[in-house]
């Protein structure tokens, strides 16, 4: 690494390490760069340090070396000067655009090689052959294929690829925080996580095993590695549980087990985090605020574990001279840095900003005390080091970019989803389980934040078309990319502890795995239980964290085997609070299940005289709240519904804040009524399946409508109707169909369903891409064939917005390329019914030739 290097070869290091921390941190406070800088510095620089620090063995390995950085430098920086060009003659890419995206692609393969290892890198090549090849693949997964040279065109250039979401994370967030990481441990806070719980738990039965726990919890926080935590603070607390009586397999597993609670525990989470942030779109603070409790609670149930393994053994710890209130007196400013980002994301500042005023605090509080001061060596060291480490994860930046960009190019993320469900046969329960084989299976050969984002492409979807709310399935995702950490048979933390404990590999790898069991429970409370994801009211939430508190701690009292010992010995005394704990628990989840079903009952009763209590509430004075009610059937396809809000008159509907509603007699859903009615996130269930929309059956909708009654019986009126998802035509986005009259599952009596008018909002060239292929899919064509027969037909779009002759198909690739924020209009002079519209949009060519389409974008 950095040591072997020559003294020319450290100063280029240094001087890109400076550049790093300089150029991002001035994105960061000041103003953000230009999309093609902030990615492509930071992909310039990683592969320049790469393949300077990580050198081949291959006979005149530093001639390739030295080689390999001068491609490297040229593609990039080709890319990054051309970056406007090549995007406006997207389509139409010259010789040299493709020399230099093949060199790109295959320079990001051995990038990846020489740093993550040959198993990450097969799957990425088998990834390309599947782009080029995706016509002779089997139906279920079959695409139109492409040429090599094109199919690295779209890898390299496009959004979706190398300078993708990984990219764009990394050089936005993850740097920054890694670098974070560095100045933390510069400035002496290392010592502080592990003399602080050592302080407190030390002396108590376990308790250097408690330390490990609370120890890592501390520095997992900010790490981002559950390996570099194992082995960080592992080298103190291993061989502390060992002089206390652990056996080596059990303190060589206990460190890996709490290590990896790291990853979700706030502020930082490694970089899974600000992953999942920017592919929800959801702010990093609410990322947080989702992930505290769970993490908790996976700590909890490892300090419960370790808590009764001493207990089996009689391990108690060793009084400290020094008490936790003396450590808080004398080193409290040590926690500064973490609560500032803290603080400040939580104040909704950017993540990035907060990294920067965190690494300024560091600073500050290295001076503190004399013998930790950062002057410009230390800040120098710091920097460096930041920088090495955050290598191991930038060179994954490559072969994520073809596994992202040629998943997305041939539509199998889509037809994943569908393939999960079916195997599953609509089971949550098994497509939790199925995921969790996947994400096991990739994780032994691929880095697990890379393992989380591929399999949140592919996953997610599925999990959503089962009626998961977004973030819940991506933390369902994310927790389980961790479990190749420590389930046998890579386990690569647990090895880690195993070295350092010198026991046993494959007893240290099982009893991690023992340990860290509550990484398996989790994913499936986010998919059962939403306030587990914070999504509920406040007093469901409260209820759920009562019970899931209980529950934890009995879940890991029986896993943790006490139970036996004690039966074995008759202990019966020390029994009585689990027993207990499970007795609340069985006794509060048999009170809401019947609490449930009287809610059913009621309702149930109460259907056969809605019609008739519509002309009671309408024209009453409306009231300026709204009643939430949460909504769910359970068919094929189930329809979700998140929230519903009924604005009622002077009388109160039901008298409930919180009702679950019975199905309709014809089990097209349900009978809701009021004066305004909205309806947020419900999915389209067998209802869009019947329409005609069976790509969309899971897409969520939200209206607002109300009952007209001057017809005689209610009719519902919508109105402010949006479908967001990857629905129509596979466009992303979001899709408003106004004046759009139809049988929806909450209304009775309305029957023909038509669309007067559509638009819908989505990226430019993520729009033209899309149409183009499917276009290229209806006419059985490989997007390259195709451009020449679809030249005319886009041309004239083109002109229809303009008032004029395009010149070229690359004028609208411009147009396209030009807009972040384009909207899409298609004008309908008469209302075309639904069932013919989707048919027609479900055919790209057919949607030139009958509707009229507009573009804006810009306010224009």
């Amino acid at each position: 690494m950095y040591e072997n290097l020559n003294k020319f070869e450290q100063i280029i290091f240094d001087l890109c390490s400076l550049l790093l921390v300089g150029f991002y941190s001035y994105s960061a406070v000041f103003e953000p760069a230009a999309t093609q800088y902030h990615r492509g510095i930071y992909i310039l620089v990683t592969y320049i340090l790469v393949f300077l620090t990580y050198r081949t063995k291959l006979k005149f390995g530093r001639v390739i070396d030295y080689l390999l950085i001068l491609l490297s430098v040229v593609t990039i920086t080709y890319w990054i000067a051309n970056f406007e060009a090549i995007n406006y003659r997207m389509g139409a890419e010259t010789d040299i655009d493709m020399a230099m995206a093949v060199v790109g692609v295959l320079l990001g393969i051995e990038l990846a090689r020489r740093v993550v290892g040959n198993i990450f890198v097969f799957i990425g090549v088998l990834l390309l052959l599947y782009g080029v090849y995706g016509e002779y693949m089997p139906e279920l997964i079959s695409h139109a294929g492409d040429t090599f040279p094109s199919l690295c065109v779209s890898i390299f250039y496009r959004s979706d690829g190398v300078f993708g979401i990984m990219a764009n994370v990394l050089a936005t967030y993850i740097l920054l925080f890694v670098i974070f990481g560095a100045f933390l441990e510069k400035c002496g806070a290392q010592k502080f996580f592990i003399d602080f719980p050592l302080a407190a738990v030390g002396h108590k039965v376990g308790g250097p095993a408690k330390v490990a726990v609370i120890a890592s919890g501390l520095f997992g926080s900010i790490s981002g590695s559950a390996i570099a935590n194992t082995v960080s603070t592992g080298t103190f607390t291993i061989p502390m549980m060992k002089r206390a009586g652990f056996r080596p397999h059990v303190a060589g597993a206990i460190e890996p087990a709490a290590s990896i609670g790291g990853m979700f525990m706030p502020p930082i989470m490694g970089a899974g985090g600000f992953i999942m942030a920017e592919m929800t779109g959801m702010p990093y603070s609410w990322i947080m605020l989702v992930s505290l409790f769970p993490a908790l609670m996976y700590f909890f149930s490892v300090f419960v574990m370790v808590h009764y393994e001493a207990k089996i053994h009689d391990v108690v710890g060793e009084k400290q001279e020094v008490s936790a209130l003396q450590i808080i007196k004398q080193e409290w400013f040590y926690i500064l840095p973490l609560l500032s980002i803290t603080i400040l994301m939580l104040f909704n500042y950017s993540p990035a900003y907060s990294a920067v005023i965190g690494i300024a605090t560091c600073i500050v509080v290295s001076w503190f005390r004399k013998e930790t001061r950062m002057g410009a060596r230390e800040l120098l060291e710091a920097a460096r080091e930041g920088t090495e480490n955050s290598l191991k994860i930038g060179a994954t930046v490559g072969v994520i970019g073809i596994i992202i960009g040629v998943l997305t190019y041939s539509g199998v993320v889509l037809t994943f989803a569908d393939i999960v469900i079916e195997l599953a046969h609509g089971s949550l329960f098994l497509t939790i389980l199925l995921i969790a084989l996947a994400s096991l299976v990739l994780g032994m050969g691929v880095p697990v934040t890379a393992a989380y984002l591929i399999t949140a492409v592919v996953a997610v979807p599925a999990l959503t078309h089962l009626g998961v709310n977004e973030i819940a399935a991506h933390m369902i995702v994310y927790w389980l990319s961790q479990d190749s950490n420590i389930t046998p048979p890579v386990c690569i933390a647990a090895f880690a502890g195993a070295t350092i404990a010198q026991a046993n590999m494959w007893k240290t790898a099982f009893t991690s795995f023992k340990f860290a069991k509550f990484l398996y429970l989790a994913p499936f409370l986010f998919g059962y239980v939403p306030a587990f994801s914070l999504d509920g009211t406040p007093g469901d939430i409260a209820k759920v964290f009562f019970v899931i508190i209980l529950g934890t701690y009995f879940y890991a009292y029986f896993l943790s085997g006490v139970w036996l010992h004690q039966i074995k010995t008759r202990a019966f005394k020390e029994m009585w609070l689990p027993v207990a704990t499970l007795a609340i628990v069985v006794v509060f989840l048999g009170y809401s299940f019947s609490v449930k079903s009287a809610a059913k009952t009621v309702l149930t009763d109460s259907i056969a005289s809605v019609d008739a209590s519509i002309e009671d509430f309408y024209g009453k004075k409306p009231t300026t709240t709204y009643k939430e009610m949460r909504v769910s059937t359970f068919s094929k396809f189930p329809m979700m519904v998140r929230d519903i809000e009924v604005k009622l008159g002077s009388r109160k509907l039901f008298g409930a804040k919180s009702l679950i509603f019975d199905e309709t007699e014809d089990g097209n859903g349900f009978l809701v009524t009021g004066e305004e009615i909205r309806v947020r996130e419900a999915a389209l269930g067998d209802w869009g399946e019947n329409l005609g929309l069976e790509d969309l059956p899971y897409a969520k909708l939200n209206f607002t409508g109300f009952y007209d009654t001057s017809g005689g019986e209610g009719t519902f009126v919508v109105r402010d109707f949006t479908i967001t998802g990857d629905g129509f035509a596979d466009f992303s986005g979001t899709v408003a169909l106004k004046g759009f009259t139809a049988a929806l599952p909450f209304v009775k009596g309305v029957e023909n369903a038509s669309v007067a008018e559509l638009e819908f909002t989505a990226d430019g060239s993520s729009f033209l891409k899309r149409l183009l292929r499917q276009i290229a899919r209806s006419r059985g064509q490989k997007r390259s064939e195709m451009l020449a027969d679809g030249k005319a037909a886009l041309e004239g779009m083109i002109a229809a917005r303009s008032g004029e002759e395009a010149e070229s198909l690359s004028a609208l690739d411009a147009f396209f390329e030009s807009t972040d924020n384009l909207t899409v209009k298609f004008n309908i002079s008469n209302p075309v019914p639904v069932e013919r519209f989707v048919a027609d949009i479900k055919e790209p060519g057919s949607l030139l030739e009958k509707y009229e389409i507009s573009f804006a974008h810009d306010g224009d």
